[in-house]
């Protein structure tokens, strides 16, 4: 009988997520998810989108998510942690994009239901943009709800 345990990069991966949950964060994004779409949502900056999620580089990212209706899976597979979204609950997770990049470079920059959660479940995707800070910023002034 053998056992095998897998220390690296599991174990040593959640622990590296676990301890920037503790830094203090840059950005927060709120996401509500429902059957079959994400609703992404800037607070600070007063900005939401249902097409994209566009982050700065560098900057450390906390993700406020919910469900509106049944459990869902926030995956972004670039930046390997995924969590459930819970109809009442909010989850938390968090990310540090350390390279620019966009889906169309890099299909793992995308935001990906990872529970199957109906007949829509498949498509339930949209693209992840990874931008420089002042771009971040120019797209959050064209974004800005008037």
């Amino acid at each position: 009988q053998t056992i095998l345990m897998i220390v690296y990069p599991g174990i040593t991966g959640f622990n590296a997520l676990h301890a920037r949950s503790h830094e203090p964060v840059d950005l927060v994004v709120e996401v509500e998810t429902s059957q079959f779409l994400w609703k992404v949502m800037y607070p600070t900056q007063d900005v939401m989108t249902f097409t994209e999620l566009v982050l700065p580089v560098g900057q450390h990212v906390r993700f406020d998510i919910t469900s509106t209706d049944v459990i869902h899976a926030f995956w972004i597979p670039a930046f390997r942690g995924k969590i459930d979204a819970v109809p009442g609950l909010v989850t938390t997770v968090h990310a540090l994009p350390k390279q620019t990049g966009s889906f169309e470079n890099d299909s793992g920059l995308r935001l990906q239901c990872a529970e199957l959660c109906g007949v829509g479940h498949a498509g339930m995707q949209i693209p992840v943009r990874v931008v420089e800070l002042s771009e971040f910023e120019a797209w959050v002034a064209e974004n800005q709800s008037r």
